[in-house]
């Protein structure tokens, strides 16, 4: 069932690519960045508008943002990480393992509804376009409300 995007999950993802409309005059697709006035745009339209966001699934996520959701982990539980592993199964729970500077072992599988990683690693991941979800919806690509940013000429 496709969903439409809100004024409040664009606000979640502000900042963040978004599909305008799918074709202008001449057959290209117009993408911006959601701000102020297309959030603006939803709250005025109880039908909402064709915008979709462009996002990447979790299961796409880069070295770099791994690091940076240790670094949310490290510092929300006051420990020094030694080795990490994280992995991403089912396209919007992250799963981590880590063992900390005294050897302790951890480990968890986190996902936006869950809260189980730090708050602040899902704003951080919202923030650069991975697709977490909202609320009770895990998956914004899977309902419609974003575009796969791989699949992008594909769908337009």
């Amino acid at each position: 069932m496709e969903q439409k995007l809100t004024a409040q999950i664009a606000s979640a993802y502000f900042g963040c690519p978004m599909l305008v409309t799918h074709r202008n005059i001449e057959g290209n697709p117009v993408i911006g960045r959601v701000k102020a006035e297309f959030i603006q745009d939803l709250e005025e339209s109880p039908n909402g508008y064709p915008y979709q966001l462009i996002l990447r699934r979790l299961d796409k996520i880069t070295d770099e943002d791994v690091m940076a959701i240790f670094d949310f982990i490290s510092c929300k539980n006051g420990v020094k990480i030694k080795s990490k592993r994280m992995s991403v199964s089912d396209g919007y729970s992250i799963q981590y393992l880590y063992t900390d500077s005294k050897g302790n072992i951890e480990n968890g599988i986190g996902s936006a509804a869950a809260y189980t990683l730090p708050l602040s690693s899902w704003d951080y991941l919202r923030s650069v376009g991975y697709d977490c979800g909202y609320g009770s919806i895990p998956s914004l690509i899977q309902v419609g409300i974003a575009i796969d940013s791989t699949t992008l000429n594909d769908k337009v």
